[in-house]
């Protein structure tokens, strides 16, 4: 009675242990850049190849919290991958634009996050491309403060500085024509 008795306690003890843990992978917050955009953007987003630096590729925001150091949050995370959002969001940036579609653009990110004094940081790199012939390379900066604290408003100031980095890559590729 008393083995019966132990067993009975322990698997209690271990299931509440088991589902304090998923309780609490689940609970995080999830951030978007991509909700608002026309469903249209899903065909142009081909010719866009994004790539991320670690440790913007694990998913989750992250935070530079001095000279040399960045923190990969652990309950803020981005609602889909990263780099599909950029993706999708140059693809609707750049199709505002009369833009040659026979261009393809090679973007590498180096800096997408915020710091702990409130500054956004983006820094990337583009390659286009017609017919696999580079027409041009460019590096493109933005540095911007958000307007409130706290994560959202992180999101909105990254979303609208690489809007504004993608909106000078437009005008940049159409200056060669």
């Amino acid at each position: 009675m008393k083995s019966l008795a132990l067993v009975i306690l322990a698997t209690s003890l271990l299931t509440g242990c088991f589902s304090n843990s998923v309780r609490q992978q689940e609970e995080f917050d999830s951030y978007t850049l991509i909700d608002d955009l026309d469903p249209k953007v899903l065909a142009a987003k081909e010719h866009i190849d994004v790539n991320l630096k670690s440790p913007l590729n694990k998913g989750s925001i992250v935070i530079k919290t001095s000279d040399v150091a960045l923190r990969v949050t652990n309950s803020h995370k981005w609602a889909q991958s990263l780099d599909e959002q950029l993706q999708l969001l140059s693809a609707s940036v750049l199709s505002k634009y009369a833009l040659n579609p026979r261009i393809s653009y090679e973007i590498n990110v180096l800096q997408f996050y915020g710091s702990t004094n409130g500054k956004v940081n983006i820094s990337l790199s583009c390659k286009a491309l017609n017919a696999n012939k580079t027409i041009f390379v460019n590096s493109y900066v933005y540095e911007g403060f958000q307007s409130d604290d706290g994560y959202e408003a992180l999101v909105l100031k990254l979303k609208e500085g690489y809007i504004s980095i993608m909106e000078n890559i437009a005008y940049d590729v159409l200056a060669i024509r």
